[in-house]
Formats: structure tokens, C-alpha cells, sequence
């Protein structure tokens, strides 16, 4: 299976080779399938991909899988459309074209559950056998912890472990352990004591750019 990243950036300059965009089945009548990542991609991206939808009969059923080449607007070469099948009834009756997503992970404004990304996304990883590396857009947290077991070769947490509490940052480590591939890393950098002022703490990063060479970086 291919190397899946979790995507920030926006979906026309991700390098993967291959990009997963989640398709949600209608709620009937004239309601027809939804992009979930719609409102996040270019219009004539939009317009390609529902043109392909509709010629291709997509539905959006669960773990439904279409894959289409040639689309404008992305740099990825190929895009797997892949159905999250139905969702609430306030998700998949939201508007009525593609392009009517809600932010924050939601079509329509109502967040997809997790176990319905995490089958997704694993449906659209075992479907992209012999390509590298493959590109699921990141919506909210919540996906992080849908994604499948061994997804990350490494996780990087950087200067956020010393604003949890105990309790949070177990369950962090515990999500972590899940997500990382038997033998990935897990890198902790820029641990604060909690009451270290401010000012102390750029004087070290000062400090420590200085010696290692990126002090206007710092």
C-alpha cells in the first residue's frame, strides 16, 4: 500500500501522486452525491470531478471506490473518489450542488463520524496499490484519530506537550502509538516547564539559534 499523509496544504499543491477526496451518498430524490472536500478545492477542479461523478455513476455508497485522471487544478495525477455512504439527515441534504460543503470536516455543517473516515480511508489506501504515496485531506482532529493503524512512518510533537494535562497527553501518546508504523518515530521537541516565563524561554531559542546557525530563523 502506498506511504498516507494527512494533508494541510491546500489540495492543488499537494505532491502526492495520488489524492483521496471522500464522496458522501445522497439523501434520495434529488439529492445526489456530495464532495466532502468541495469547498476546499479549486471550481474547475469542482466541476471536473462532478462531471466524472456523474459519468462514472457514483454514488457515494460506503467504501464505493472511482478512480479518475486528468483532473484540472491539481498537481496529484490521479484522485480516488471514495464513499463515506450515508450520513445524518442534516449532512446529506445541505444544499444541492457539489460545491456546498461546510467547513470543519462537515458537509453541510455536521461533522462525519470517525469510524466512517477511518474506513474510508482505509478503503481508499487498499486501492491505490503500487502507487507511493497518497494524499487524504485533513479536515479537523477527529480524522487524525480515524485514520488506519501504522499510518506514519513519524510524528513530530513540537512545543504542545506542556500545555496538556496528564491525562490529555496519555491519550495523545496512546493515539500516536497507534498511528505510527512499527518502526516509526515519535519526536517530542521544545518541552516548557509550565511556569517559565515567556521571555526566558525566546532567550534560550535565541541562545540555541546562535550556536546551531539559524539565529534570524529563531
Amino acid at each position: 500500500m502506498p506511504d498516507l499523509a494527512l494533508s494541510t496544504t491546500p489540495p492543488q499543491d499537494t505532491d502526492a501522486d495520488t489524492l483521496a477526496v471522500f464522496v458522501a451518498k445522497g439523501g434520495g430524490g434529488d439529492t445526489g452525491p456530495r464532495l466532502l472536500d468541495g469547498g476546499r478545492l479549486p471550481h474547475e477542479t469542482t466541476q471536473a470531478l462532478a462531471t466524472a461523478m456523474s459519468t462514472l455513476r457514483v454514488t457515494g455508497a460506503a467504501d464505493e471506490i472511482a478512480r479518475v485522471t486528468g483532473i484540472p487544478g491539481l498537481q496529484a495525477p490521479l484522485v480516488v473518489l471514495t464513499g463515506l455512504g450515508k450520513l445524518p439527515e442534516a449532512t446529506s441534504d445541505a444544499g444541492d450542488d457539489a460545491e456546498g460543503d461546510g467547513e470543519d470536516g462537515a458537509v453541510g455543517g455536521v461533522g462525519v463520524p470517525a469510524e466512517t473516515l477511518r474506513r474510508a480511508a482505509g478503503a481508499a489506501s487498499r486501492a491505490c496499490a503500487g502507487r507511493s504515496r497518497l494524499a487524504v485531506l485533513e479536515h479537523v482532529p477527529e480524522q487524525v484519530a480515524a485514520l488506519p493503524d501504522g499510518s506514519f512512518e513519524v510524528v513530530i510533537l513540537h512545543s504542545v506537550s506542556q500545555y496538556l494535562s496528564p491525562a490529555q497527553l496519555d491519550g495523545l501518546l496512546a493515539l500516536f502509538r497507534r498511528l505510527l508504523a512499527a518502526d516509526g518515530k515519535l519526536v517530542i521537541g521544545d518541552v516548557v516547564q509550565p511556569d517559565t516565563p515567556a521571555w526566558k524561554d525566546a532567550l534560550a531559542l535565541l541562545r540555541f539559534g546562535w550556536r546551531e546557525g539559524f539565529f534570524l530563523a529563531a
